[in-house]
């Protein structure tokens, strides 16, 4: 089976309060989507699909957007997110692997294609 992809429309989710109530939204959502075969929209502002991520993400870098991934040798993520343009209307794409990591294809991509945050 595909992985699972779940793609946040930051406009128009909610605002959480603190880190311990995005935990547990973020814990529903990803049990809610163990039920899903089929693209939706789980909430408003969250749609799910189960897509090849590397097809997924060479079409993200066609239309120009770029590709952060999660690992322990990238550049601090608070200063990644001061260097942003406030007004910037550019579509990010960031990745995040399990405690496993990214399949071996995928870390290839990855080196290859985006940058690293940590």
């Amino acid at each position: 089976m595909p992985p699972k992809l779940f793609k946040f429309n930051g406009s128009v989710l909610k605002h959480f309060n603190n880190e311990l109530e995005c935990a547990e939204y973020f814990k529903s959502v990803l049990k809610k989507s163990m039920r899903l075969k089929e693209t939706g929209e789980i909430i408003p502002g969250l749609l799910f699909s189960r897509t090849d991520l590397i097809n997924y993400l060479d079409d993200k870098l066609l239309k120009g957007e770029p590709i952060y991934y999660l690992h322990e040798n990238g550049v601090a993520i608070d200063r990644f997110l001061n260097s942003l343009e406030s007004k910037s209307k550019q579509k990010l794409n960031f990745l995040i692997g399990d405690q496993s990591g990214f399949e071996p294809k995928t870390s290839k991509y990855l080196s290859k294609n985006g940058k690293k945050i940590k």
